[in-house]
């Protein structure tokens, strides 16, 4: 059975330096970020969201468990006034990849937000990351915004 405990001052730590860093990796694949500033810019994207760290007001950190052993972290904000969740971050741990404890984890989400009379759960999935694109239509989750690219090369100067 998986559940979702409130993340330890300890885990957080961890989790926070492993998160920051696969937004920024997350962030340069997009091609949104220059990997040069990269990690400074996600740094201060957790500070500005998390001010007080696992402390902040209406954002719910958990340790997802399976039996016992602590298989990944899930991070929402919790807009209480428009009676929403929205999933920040998901991780799952690479060596439980792939045995449905993503899917697992949306569907404990759904059971939270049903007791705290959530009436959405929204995301943002980077295109680059197929199987939680996946995995999110899968669970219900269907596009509302779609945000699209096209890269120029230079002309040549001649």
């Amino acid at each position: 059975m998986l559940t979702l405990q409130p993340i330890t001052a300890a885990a957080f730590q961890s989790w926070q330096q492993q998160a920051i860093k696969a937004y920024a990796q997350d962030k340069v694949t997009a091609g949104t970020w220059p990997a040069a500033t990269a990690l400074t810019q996600a740094q201060a994207e957790y500070q500005r969201l998390l001010p007080a760290g696992r402390e902040t007001t209406d954002e719910l950190i958990w340790t997802i468990y399976h039996e016992q052993q602590a298989v990944g972290t899930l991070w929402v904000h919790w807009d209480q006034t428009a009676q929403s969740f929205f999933i920040y971050d998901i991780i799952i741990q690479p060596e439980f990849q792939n045995q449905g404890f993503g899917q697992a984890t949306l569907q404990a989400l759904n059971q939270v937000a049903a007791k705290k009379q959530v009436q959405r759960i929204s995301l943002h999935v980077f295109a680059s990351n197929q199987r939680a694109y996946y995995v999110y239509q899968k669970m219900g989750f269907v596009p509302t915004d779609i945000s699209m690219t096209k890269y120029i090369k230079p002309a040549s100067a001649d």
